[in-house]
């Protein structure tokens, strides 16, 4: 029997200039509305955000793995990892793994495979735990065959019909916002007038149902982008609307991508006082919308990079102007633009206006530079020298993951001597990731000797195997399975089995079904192996994580 493969380029644009920065902007949006707002030290901000895998840097480095090509083993796929999720949500006791295994069937389901899952989330929508529920609805709009008859707009309504999905029960609002997940994941154009209103027949924004109904429209209205476009102008310019409403109505604005929009977005950007989260996120959605050409939006943005008030604001504004500018593939008809950025920027890596955000800018630098290497060469000069001279460990894993970003000729060495004379962990694991960005096939026996020592930290680990995994060294599956079979800590075994969703290869994949469908196992290990199998099984970028 002949395997079926299908090669997915993960790094395949949607349109000639965006939206690879789609990709790039999904992962920052977890850092551009969950961020702190307000005078936050640069420790803190690490400390909020690293440690859930949230912050900007894990941002920047998942872009450069979602370039690198999937091979993704369909018959695996369908004749064994499907059948076993499926039965996994049908029998498992523990709520938490029923939850994640219809979350990876959402993502990994394919052609031939697709009718099961379908059947098998329809059956989960009358699952006893509230949050299955919600997780099988949010995966039908992946997997969901339309000729099973359901209408997810239904579910979304707490209609009757609807209601008769869930053995006639009221739904909950957690299980509403599934349903209106799936249908943003449907991207199904002619789903735009229902939601628009059922938008207005909802009486409150309770449990985010308005926001999520907004961010639908943003997916579904590319369809139908004039008359979703024009709805969402509305829904941002409406000062009684809640913030939470309006900034998912500025993300989805985004999503559309209508020039039509940057008028609206900029004349309510001008009217805001204090309302951070809406700035942040019409900041990046002009980001998004303008081209590289635009000297008005790259002005305002770099303005709010480096004066506004808020630490939050400022974070994404600078992410906007960077991913606007880094994709720019008419940088010399642009040149003035570029020389702009790079002036501002280099002004504030020697002197920062905000103290604690130069680790930021030198973020910025290193990813502007992987664009444009010879226009970067004087960032990322000064983000060596700062190196050197900055005293807090955790900013120093930042400046080394933007060298790795930076593609410098030189860094390798620069990277391996702090590697080797640091103990900080967090550097540490920073250092390593920044090898593997960089392509340093010097580092390969460092990491390896790495993944041999006991005792170390999951992040740590974590890391030293995506960088193996970002220098095409699969060695590093045979290290972590050691480590799996060794480790007595709970949260260490979670960390490892999490790091296979990173490879991507058919040995990944059937590690983690062995994993999820160990009885024997514990239940942590078994959830973070789930989802690590939706991420190591599917090249889809989603907007939403594994419940758990």
């Amino acid at each position: 029997m002949t395997t079926s493969r299908a090669v997915i380029d993960c790094g395949a644009p949607r349109r000639a200039r965006g939206p690879r920065r789609l990709i790039a902007l999904a992962a920052l949006l977890l850092l551009a509305f969950a961020a702190p707002s307000g005078a936050q030290t640069w420790s803190s901000l690490w400390s909020d955000y690293h440690d859930q895998m949230l912050w900007g840097d894990r941002a920047w480095s998942q872009r450069r793995l979602q370039e690198l090509p999937t091979i993704v083993e369909r018959e695996l796929i369908d004749t064994q990892v499907i059948p076993g999720l499926i039965e996994l949500l049908a029998k498992e006791k523990d709520n938490a793994l029923r939850a994640n295994a219809a979350w990876a069937l959402g993502e990994i389901a394919g052609p031939d495979s697709r009718a099961a899952a379908s059947d098998a989330l329809l059956a989960a929508l009358q699952d006893p735990e509230d949050r299955v529920r919600a997780a099988a609805a949010q995966a039908l709009g992946v997997a969901y065959v339309p000729e099973r008859g359901v209408d997810l707009l239904e579910l979304a309504r707490d209609s009757a019909a609807g209601r008769r999905l869930v053995d006639n029960k009221a739904l909950k609002d957690d299980l509403r916002v599934g349903a209106l997940w799936a249908l943003a994941a449907s991207e199904d154009a002619q789903q735009v007038p229902g939601l628009i209103e059922l938008f207005d027949d909802v009486a409150d924004s309770k449990h985010g149902i308005k926001s999520t109904i907004a961010r639908a429209l943003g997916r579904c209205g590319r369809g139908s982008a004039e008359q979703a476009a024009e709805f969402l102008h509305d829904q941002l310019s409406d000062h009684w609307l809640e913030e939470s409403v309006r900034s998912s109505a500025a993300r989805a604005l985004a999503e559309l991508g209508q020039p039509s929009s940057l008028p609206v977005l900029t004349k309510v950007f001008g009217k805001l006082k204090s309302d951070e989260v809406i700035q942040a996120s019409i900041l990046l959605a002009i980001g998004e919308i303008a081209e590289p050409s635009d000297t008005k939006a790259l002005k305002l943005l770099l303005d709010e990079a480096f004066k506004n008030d808020d630490a939050g604001v400022r974070a994404r504004a600078l992410m906007a102007a960077t991913l606007l500018l880094a994709d720019d593939t008419e940088a010399s008809a642009n040149s003035k633009n570029h020389k702009t950025y790079v002036s501002k920027l280099k002004a504030q890596l020697k002197k920062p206006k905000h103290r604690g955000d130069g680790p930021l800018h030198a973020l910025a630098a290193g990813y502007y530079s992987r664009a444009h290497l010879e226009r970067g060469e004087d960032l990322m000069e000064l983000v060596l020298k700062e190196l050197d001279d900055v005293k807090d460990p955790k900013a120093r894993g930042a400046y080394a993951l933007s060298m790795g970003l930076g593609r410098g000729e030189d860094y390798g060495e620069v990277l391996l001597e702090l590697f080797r004379d640091t103990k900080h962990t967090g550097v540490r694991a920073s250092v390593a990731e920044a090898l593997g960005m960089l392509g340093n096939q010097d580092a390969l026996a460092v990491l390896r000797e790495e993944l041999g020592e006991r005792g170390q930290a999951g992040g740590l680990i974590s890391d030293c195997a995506t960088a193996m995994m970002l220098l095409s060294d699969t060695d590093a599956l045979t290290s972590i399975a050691t480590l799996l079979a060794d480790s007595d800590n709970i949260e260490t075994r979670a960390s490892l089995v999490r790091t296979y969703g990173t490879f991507r290869t058919p040995a990944a994949v059937s590690a983690l079904h062995d994993i999820v469908t160990d009885a024997k196992r514990d239940d942590a290990t078994r959830r973070a192996a789930c989802t690590a199998l939706g991420r190591a099984a599917t090249a889809r970028v989603t907007s939403w994580a594994a419940p758990y």
